[in-house]
């Protein structure tokens, strides 16, 4: 399929850093073999000092849609993030890792969900969690993730609720109506590094401003070791301090629960009963922390 006529380019912001092997090249190949043609591939090489470069040009040459551009200087993770959506031109747009795999057809059934409803303002499709081989070790499960409800304040309830261990932040990854979150800042810390959850409140504010579609197949999948990393054994004592100090830096050290709730608060759409109900909301959610393994 090719909709070049049609005017719907997608532009894709792909960033990364010394990832030069097999992976970053599988990918590469899944966005390129899509079966919606009409996009644009912007990649933010950040300093890579491997074989990253070299593999980027190659696909450069080979594939006019491949935009690559070499940063001089280090811009952080989050820098990267920025600049590739300010580089964009299409009239949708999507982040993309660079160890990822997508199907033929992920762009083209996200897209036809957003051409269907002019409310929707990401789609996405159900994905899987693999080793590094490929193989699937973590079925996702929509219900645990995708916030379906239409009215606001149920899907900003449900995605305050969600568990970030079943992966509610991987949203982020969707394709986007750019012109809906294009102001939708990503923060970082001020060297431009991540913090946790920063994924969280992209897609927190950008709920107050439309609903998400959902294609229901596993059209994409993403590489993952948390699963995999084997717990080391401490003295319970030392499990307890570290889980505590983790959990309060979650709270202190980073400020997503902090902006969601000034969001909340801005938020003109919603009722000052439905503000007080989100803010208790994201209060359980920050004592929570202190009481499941999970977060």
């Amino acid at each position: 399929m090719h909709d070049q006529e049609n005017g719907q380019l997608i532009s894709i912001g792909f960033v990364l850093h010394n990832r030069g092997n097999r992976l970053l090249s599988e990918a590469l190949d899944s966005l390129l073999a899509q079966t919606h043609t009409n996009f644009e591939l912007i990649i933010s090489d950040d300093t890579s000092s491997d074989e990253t470069p070299k593999i980027c040009e190659e696909y450069a040459k080979r594939d006019n849609r491949v935009k690559y551009f070499r940063q001089e200087k280090k811009p952080g993770g989050l820098g990267g993030y920025n600049f590739v959506r300010s580089k964009a031109t299409g009239e949708y747009f999507m982040w993309a890792c660079d160890d990822d795999i997508w199907d033929k057809i992920f762009l083209e059934k996200c897209l036809a969900v957003l051409k269907k409803d002019a409310e929707v303002i990401m789609a996405i499709s159900d994905f899987v969690e693999t080793d590094e081989h490929r193989n699937s070790i973590h079925k996702a499960r929509p219900a645990e993730y995708f916030p379906f409800a239409r009215e606001l304040y149920a899907r900003l309830k449900a995605f305050t609720l969600f568990y970030k261990e079943n992966g509610p932040q991987l949203l982020f990854y969707g394709l986007w109506r750019r012109e809906k979150v294009v102001d939708i800042p990503v923060y970082g810390k001020k060297d431009g590094t991540y913090w946790w959850g920063f994924p969280d409140h992209f897609i927190f504010r950008a709920l107050t401003r439309g609903p998400f579609g959902f294609v229901d197949e596993i059209l994409w999948s993403r590489v993952t070791v948390a699963r995999l990393a084997p717990l080391k054994r401490r003295p319970w004592i030392v499990r307890i301090v570290l889980s505590l100090v983790g959990r309060i830096g979650k709270i202190i050290g980073t400020p997503v629960f902090w902006y969601n709730m000034q969001c909340v608060l801005e938020t003109e759409k919603l009722s000052w009963l439905e503000k007080a109900k989100l803010v208790f909301w994201n209060l359980y959610v920050m004592a929570r922390l202190f009481f499941v393994r999970k977060i």
